[in-house]
């Protein structure tokens, strides 16, 4: 009878565990996914913001061959006036960009705890998969 309280026993708790574990591996998943997400983000953050550097410098020599050294006409200094703001404008999206880079790359870290949470946890569910019998 005692064999078969135990078997009844494992049964339920082995029940139990597959039940947390699919659960915590569903959330692992979920995260990782997460994860790649923010990574494939941050990439294409990063590429946009060396474009925008790219198209920065571009700006610069175009308005400075064009504009610097020269007596300008009031055309020609709003023109570098315009081109000035734009510059700026394009600035201030790269450092709107970099702010979420940053952010992305904080929640990045925190999926990455999260995810190792889970393991941790489908390891201790893994490590109480059986109940040893007590002996009286």
């Amino acid at each position: 009878m005692k064999n078969f309280e135990e078997q009844l026993i494992n049964h339920t708790v082995d029940a139990e565990f597959r039940a947390r574990l699919e659960k915590y591996e569903t959330e692992r998943e979920v995260l990782e996914a997460t994860h790649q997400n923010l990574l494939g983000k941050a990439k294409r953050i990063a590429d946009m913001t060396k474009m925008l550097n790219e198209q920065i410098k571009t700006l610069e020599s175009q308005r400075k061959q064009r504009f610097e050294g020269k007596n300008l006409t009031e055309n020609e200094q709003e023109e570098n006036e315009y081109a000035k703001h734009q510059i700026i404008g394009i600035l201030d999206t790269i450092t709107v960009m970099q702010e979420n880079e940053q952010e992305v790359s904080e929640a990045c870290d925190n999926i990455l705890k999260k995810i190792d949470a889970a393991h941790d946890k489908i390891d201790g569910l893994r490590d109480q998969v059986t109940v040893k019998p007590e002996y009286n």
